[in-house]
Order: C-alpha cells, then structure tokens, then sequence
C-alpha cells in the first residue's frame, strides 16, 4: 500500500518548517513568493493532496454546494448541472451530486449526508411527496434554493420556468394551427411543475371555448417508454385527437417513435409539442417543435443565487423566467381525416 504524503513528507524534502509549509500551501501572505513556489513545487512532486475537510475546519468554510436533483441522465437536469458547474468552478465552489430518482428517503438521505458534509448551500428539484425535511433546513438557516418546482406550503427561495406560461403558448400555437382535439401527455401529477403545465393547457383551451377531456390528460413517468405507452393508452381507447403538448421533450420523442410505429406521420396526422428544448429536437427528424428555456443559462443563474444567499443569508431570492416557443417541424394544420 502506498504511503500517504503528509505535510510532515513536504517540510522535511523543502527543508522548511512545518509553519512556513503550512502557510505556503494554504497561500498565506506571510510566506514569499519565492518560497512558496519552491514548497509548492515539493508539494506537488511528492504527489501532496491537501486535507480539504481539515482546512474548512480551521477556516469555517467548506465551499460546497450540495445539487440534488431527479434524474441527472435526462438531458434537461445534464445540461442545467453544465451551467451549474461552470459558475462553481469560477467562483471556487464545489458541487456534490445526489440524484433521487424521484424516491423521498433518497432525498432525506442526501440531505442529512449534505448537512454533515457542511455544505454551505444546497439547490434541490424536490420530489414533492413531503417537505419536512426541507422545512428543518429552513429553520436551521442553512441557505437552499428549490429549482424547476415550487413549494407552496411555506415560504422558499425558488427559481422557476413559467410552467403555465410555457403550456399555454404550446396549446395556444396548435389552437391557432386549427387543432381541437388536443391531448396532455406526461408528468406525475403530484408534482408543482406538471400542476402549473396542466393549467396552462386548460386556460387556452377555455379562452377558446374547447371541451377539457379529462380522458385526453394523462399523467406519466418522466421517460421517453412513458410517452410512447401514454400515447398508444389515448388511441386505444378509441379517442381522436389530432395535437399533443407534451410534459417535456423526453416524452415528445417517445409519442414521436410510438406514432411511427403506429403507422402515424408526424406532423400530418399528430402534431406534437414539447417542453424543454433539449439539444437532441434539433437533431430528429422531424426536428421538434418545442418551448425553450435557456438551460445553460439557468444552471449559471442557480448557481450564482446560491452563492449570493451563502455570502447574504437574509437575501430573498424568487424568480420567474419566461419560456419561448420554438416552432419547427412537428406541428402543422390538422389532417383532414
């Protein structure tokens, strides 16, 4: 077994006291330069790897921030954990990842194991199913910020997607096309964001006075095998419709590969939007119409919330940005049956 390098291995190979390696490796003033670039080159040839939790016990600061989330594989939480990343690093932070596949004792775990590890901040999707344990962390003042879903039952910091907002543009857009039998694909129905999707698809449908059928709404697994059993679920119970808005764009590409299946063309038969615009809509064919949130850009702006809340805990912090929608080549007039 190797031997581990110590402090003690750098002060006797630089020929300087255990105190001046100290402060040069930990980047004291007190030390000159000269010195120190001659430690630190020791340092780094014996193979050194500094103790970080032993010197955020000396310092008082960790400079971790905890990210839990869902599902980290799904492109929409990869590409929000790559903005995320990029401020960390550039302000000297870093992130732990926990994902919870949507399971709450996975959640209360990552949690209790972030409060030991002394995160300084953490941002979370909740799960949703109970929010006690966040609320424990609201009364210990440990500064969190709960992203891509709300929680209503008592005051949070969040940063949000206009759900609502991005749902009804989506149906709006396949009203004005001329559909109105429009389904809703996907998304449990526990959850704030597929709550706030769902009433953004009942508002434009009631602002032009089209039947909400409650057997074209169905709630799913966030996956692409959801959508396509989703959709396969709606046309074999005999129900026509011609337009589907879709919980995310996972479960578009899914009623995307079940309606080839069926035999059905996209966009002349079924027109379909998502919800995320995911780097891979560019890319199928058809390519898919889809509401857009800049994704890099909000895992940059969460990341740098949470770090003006560690360094301002009185800070509030609550945030509602706007989607676009994104028109391309899944949605068109209804087909003339």
């Amino acid at each position: 077994m190797n031997k581990k390098i110590t402090i003690i291995d750098v002060a006797k190979k630089s020929d300087y006291s255990l105190m001046t390696v100290s402060r040069a490796i930990n980047n004291s003033p007190l030390v000159k330069e000269k010195t120190k670039n001659k430690i630190l080159r020791v340092a780094k040839k014996l193979g050194y790897i500094q103790d970080a939790i032993g010197v955020s016990l000396v310092k008082g600061k960790t400079r971790l921030i905890g990210l839990v989330v869902i599902d980290s594989a799904n492109p929409f939480y990869a590409k929000l954990i790559h903005g995320i990343e990029n401020i960390a690093v550039e302000k000297g932070y870093h992130v732990i990842l926990f994902n919870t596949n949507e399971e709450l004792n996975r959640e209360v775990e990552a949690i209790k194991l972030l409060i030991g590890l002394r995160a300084e901040g953490i941002l979370i999707v909740p799960c949703q199913k109970s929010h006690k344990h966040l609320l424990q962390l609201k009364r210990n003042g440990l500064p969190f910020i709960t992203i891509s879903r709300r929680i209503r039952e008592f005051e949070t910091n969040y940063i949000l997607n206009d759900n609502a907002y991005g749902s009804y543009i989506a149906t709006k857009h396949l009203i004005e096309l001329g559909h109105k039998e429009i389904a809703f694909i996907g998304g449990n129905k526990h959850v704030s964001t597929r709550k706030d999707r769902l009433k953004g698809y009942k508002k434009a449908l009631k602002e032009q006075n089209i039947n909400i059928k409650n057997k074209l709404i169905i709630d799913s697994n966030i996956s692409y095998s959801s959508g396509a059993k989703s959709f396969c679920k709606i046309l074999d119970s005999g129900n026509r419709i011609t337009g589907i808005v879709a919980y995310n764009d996972v479960v578009a590409i899914g009623i995307m590969f079940a309606a080839n299946e069926r035999g059905l063309s996209v966009p002349e038969e079924i027109s379909i939007v998502g919800y995320d615009n995911i780097e891979i809509t560019k890319f199928i064919f058809p390519r898919l119409t889809t509401i857009s949130q800049p994704l890099q850009k909000l895992g940059e702006i969460y990341c740098n919330s949470i770090i003006n809340l560690i360094d301002d805990k009185k800070e509030i912090v609550k945030e509602i940005i706007k989607p676009k929608l994104v028109v391309r080549d899944t949605t068109a007039n209804p087909y003339d049956f």
